[in-house]
């Protein structure tokens, strides 16, 4: 039995697959959770603190940013110390942020936006890495596109229990809840990271550029295009998860349950469109027709 390399001609059984997709997924999900948990409760971190509840958006910005930063570094940390590893070191990560943030104040939390961003961008290279090496080239779109529904499932997280515990127990409990989260799926990984790290090579050199891969893809025009594309892209997701609790709350006179729940709907039905739509550019064999669709 072999593993695909990324050529599309290995196989891996499958149950070995299912169980690296799955965990994939519980560590998107949980790094989502931790990105998401405060704009889910924003109103309450707002009274709380006494800042506008627009103070959410550069909350937002900071961990996407610290993340953007971060996954230039996470490619060459996986070869270093396996991809399992990397994804234990970015639950780490995203607990201890998630446990700083617990702390009421406003630099305590800026501090952990950027520990939370820094984390949550290791996960995909990690991931990727996995996914390659264990699904079969001609499924590879639906199961990239699954691995992603953790996106949303951390949405739904957000959405469900962030405003549920903070309305029980005070808004920091939130936070606190996503940090248990992420640090029981670092230990929960510990079981098969001997399995899944067999190829990690200690010796690559921690001197390596980091931003040579996006000058690679600022070279190449088509990766320019498409990258440029899936900003504008991701822009959307952000502003619709980032400020739909604080539009419902603070100007259409939801409850905070209510609009937890909203936000819960938007986030499962983008997992059923992630998907639908890995699905049908497999079917089609065209993934940009699709895009652009």
């Amino acid at each position: 039995m072999t593993q695909d390399r990324g050529d599309g001609e290995g196989r891996v059984a499958a149950p070995a697959a299912l169980l690296v997709l799955a965990l994939t997924i519980m560590v998107q999900a949980n790094a989502a959770f931790a990105a998401l948990v405060l704009a889910a409760i924003a109103p309450e971190v707002s009274h709380s603190l006494g800042v506008p509840t627009s103070f959410i958006g550069y909350q937002i910005s900071l961990v996407y940013g610290a993340a953007a930063v971060s996954s230039l570094f996470a490619g060459g940390l996986v070869p270093r110390f396996g991809a399992c590893r990397s994804s234990q070191i970015s639950m780490v990560l995203v607990a201890a942020g998630c446990a700083l943030a617990t702390v009421p104040t406003v630099g305590t939390l800026v501090g952990a936006s950027l520990v939370i961003g820094i984390g949550y961008g290791m996960t995909n290279p990690s991931a990727s890495i996995l996914l390659l090496r264990f699904t079969p080239g001609h499924r590879r779109n639906l199961i990239f596109s699954i691995k992603q529904t953790g996106v949303p499932l951390g949405g739904v997280m957000a959405g469900l229990l962030a405003p549920t515990v903070a309305l029980a127990y005070g808004w920091q409990a939130a936070p606190a809840t996503a940090a248990s989260f992420a640090f029981l799926m670092a230990a929960a990984l510990e079981i098969v990271r001997r399995s899944w790290d067999r190829e990690s090579v200690a010796r690559v050199a921690a001197g390596e550029n980091p931003f040579e891969s996006l000058r690679l893809v600022w070279r190449i025009a088509p990766l320019r295009w498409l990258s440029n594309g899936c900003f504008c892209f991701a822009v959307t997701q952000l502003c619709l998860v980032g400020f739909l609790v604080t539009l419902l709350v603070e100007e259409v006179d939801f409850t905070l349950l209510e609009a937890g729940f909203l936000l819960s709907l938007t986030q499962v039905m983008g997992a059923a469109g992630r998907v639908l739509w890995g699905w049908v550019a497999d079917r089609l064999g065209d993934g940009l027709g699709v895009l652009m669709a």
